[in-house]
């Protein structure tokens, strides 16, 4: 086969979101996942932040993309308010849409739970649905098809919890992951992180930068999270109440650049 009919028959762009994860459960799919992802001897990108992949996504030229993801990240173009048009801004929940309409043949959103796509409810009135929390499309839902006029894509999908086949891996010729500090589970980036790290595919500078944003995100109290004393990575006793920003900048970092001599 030749080298251009290679290119054209491995055009997906593999997109991970590891919030697509949480539990232990969840945890051990996504490290057979991976490991079968990082197997595919494929170039690799990881980013903090979804829309960060962008770059990569437009470099690739693959025309297919599929999204593991709790989220779709695909929004429907902005509607005009009299003469004036909204513009759609770049973000986590938006990248989707700003891919270069020249690669927008397929989009397929695999996410874990149902509640993802909708919500059921009962009413006095009977059940009715409303829209589910991994949603990105703010006024008309694209999957319910138009998805051309409303997202730019000539076809869309959505799958519940089904990660893509062996078979389908063989299709994918790029990979881009994000850690999504805002969404992911703590012991699930604890995981993730450890993962790509020892496959040399962040360092710990990425490592420390992502944990620092889940921090400032979040309400734990680190004295309860266990993950810390159990992680090799993150060992670190006697942590009692102290202020997070004096826990990420005097202990951990620290303790990774002693731990690694080749911190970066």
């Amino acid at each position: 086969m030749s080298s251009e009919r290679v290119a054209e028959h491995m055009s997906t762009f593999l997109s991970i979101d590891i919030d697509y994860w949480d539990g232990k459960k969840a945890i051990r799919q996504m490290t057979g996942f991976m490991k079968k992802v990082f197997d595919l001897d494929v170039p690799i990108q990881v980013k903090i932040d979804h829309h960060e992949l962008l770059p990569f996504i437009k470099k690739s030229e693959c025309r297919n993309i599929i999204n593991v993801d709790a989220h779709s990240d695909l929004a429907d173009f902005p509607q005009k308010s009299g003469s004036l048009r909204i513009k759609m801004d770049l973000n986590c929940g938006t990248w989707a849409t700003h891919v270069p309409e020249k690669q927008k043949e397929k989009f397929i959103w695999i996410y874990p739970e149902k509640t993802c796509y909708e919500y059921e409810h009962c009413g006095v009135d009977g059940k009715y649905v409303t829209r589910g929390s991994g949603r990105c499309d703010m006024l008309k839902n694209p999957f319910l098809g138009n998805s051309k006029k409303l997202c730019g894509w000539e076809k869309i999908e959505k799958k519940l919890a089904k990660l893509p086949t062996n078979s389908e891996l063989k299709e994918v010729s790029h990979v881009g992951i994000c850690i999504s500090p805002d969404y992911t589970a703590f012991s699930t980036m604890i995981k993730i992180l450890e993962m790509l790290y020892d496959k040399g595919l962040i360092t710990i500078r990425m490592f420390h930068k992502s944990l620092s944003l889940f921090l400032k995100t979040s309400g734990y109290d680190l004295s309860e999270i266990k993950m810390f004393e159990k992680s090799p990575y993150l060992r670190l006793n006697k942590i009692n109440k102290i202020n997070k920003t004096y826990i990420v900048k005097k202990s951990i970092k620290p303790f990774l650049e002693k731990r690694y001599v080749t911190a970066n």
